[in-house]
């Protein structure tokens, strides 16, 4: 019991419709079976007909669940336990708690209704069986107080036992949908959360590479200057002749080398910001002096040039070239970068596979 409510607060609970519906119709066919035997033992006829008939049709509804026909099965439970309230009270009279039922069928059918993807008007559907059972409901109370003449009268303990056991079963359905209803509320609010945390990730990384995205770096830069300006270092790099990847390979193959570059400048300077700045093109950012940083993304460089990258039995080669630029005080950002971004222009010019 215990891992069953740690399932419903971790939301990884999850109900089915077929597990909802197999349920519905199972757990009323073997409340019609107590019932049935319950009217042999006291001998009203008419009702041991009428539950034999109902256990029948409710082993019959697994056919429908089966097939997912599940409005028909919601209609057919609805009517038939309706059908059951009138005729039993017709029999039996007053006192014996039949409309517990239908009572108990108001909540349920709107959860059901609104949980099951195959009903489409969710609202209109319960509204409308709603009214119909209140309209069963007030003709029901008229025929008990005005023309209660039932044809088989229970002994007092007879009635007792029935009374207890239809409001007990009432108040069990609307405690295990109720207990339904919680369930699925939190696997809606877990979906949520993951969703949100999706597209928090989204919004600060790129989807490819996992590494920031330019929004993000702008923040992280932001966040620099307020804390030391005097010791930030930006490197812009790329991917040298990348495009002649894509063009003999195939842009999965381009996309795959990009995140295998990633992974290494991950490993190697994993105290660098690093962010995909676009297309093959990443901006590092570190605190430190320029001299440092040039000395870490030296050892990256190295890596990546020594680095055999197979792609359908197929051997690549790739370096990459990087401008380093210290940011000076008074400067924007922007203008940093723009340095380090003309420092690597220069590098591309000579020769590539270098720093500048």
């Amino acid at each position: 019991m215990g891992k069953i409510f740690r399932g419903i607060g971790d939301g990884e609970l999850w109900l089915t419709e077929v597990m909802k519906y197999s349920l519905i119709v199972n757990s009323v066919c073997l409340v019609h079976c107590f019932l049935l035997g319950y009217f042999i033992f006291t001998g009203v006829i008419p009702l041991v007909i009428f539950n034999a008939c109902s256990v029948v049709f409710y082993l019959l509804m697994n056919i429908l669940v089966k097939h997912k026909r599940y409005f028909k099965c919601f209609l057919l439970t609805y009517m038939e336990i309706c059908l059951h309230t009138v005729f039993a009270i017709y029999i039996l009279g007053r006192a014996n708690s039949f409309l517990c039922y239908n009572f108990a069928l108001i909540p349920v059918s709107y959860y059901v209704s609104y949980t099951t993807s195959a009903i489409r008007r969710k609202l209109y559907y319960p509204s409308l069986l709603m009214f119909l059972n209140l309209c069963l409901s007030i003709v029901c109370n008229v025929y008990l107080e005005y023309f209660d003449q039932s044809s088989v009268i229970l002994l007092s303990h007879q009635q007792f036992g029935i009374n207890c056991f239809n409001v007990t079963v009432a108040y069990l359905f609307l405690a295990i949908f109720s207990i339904f209803f919680v369930i699925e509320i939190r696997q809606r609010q877990c979906e949520l959360q993951k969703q949100n945390a999706q597209l928090n990730f989204f919004a600060k990384y790129d989807p490819l590479t996992r590494l920031l995205n330019r929004r993000s770096m702008d923040e992280k830069m932001a966040e620099y200057q307020q804390d030391d300006e005097d010791k930030i270092c930006i490197a812009i790099s790329d991917i040298d002749d990348f495009k002649k990847i894509n063009d003999e390979y195939g842009h999965d193959c381009g996309d795959m080398v990009l995140v295998h570059i990633c992974s290494i400048m991950q490993g190697l300077l994993p105290d660098f910001k690093l962010c995909r700045w676009g297309g093959e093109e990443f901006l590092l950012l570190w605190k430190g002096m320029e001299h440092e940083c040039r000395e870490r993304i030296e050892c990256l460089r190295a890596a990546i040039e020594k680095t055999d990258f197979y792609y359908q039995g197929h051997k690549i080669k790739f370096t990459m070239t990087f401008g380093v630029q210290q940011h000076t005080p008074g400067v924007t950002m922007k203008d940093t970068i723009k340095r380090a971004d003309a420092k690597l222009y220069q590098g591309k010019q000579n020769g590539k596979n270098c720093i500048v």
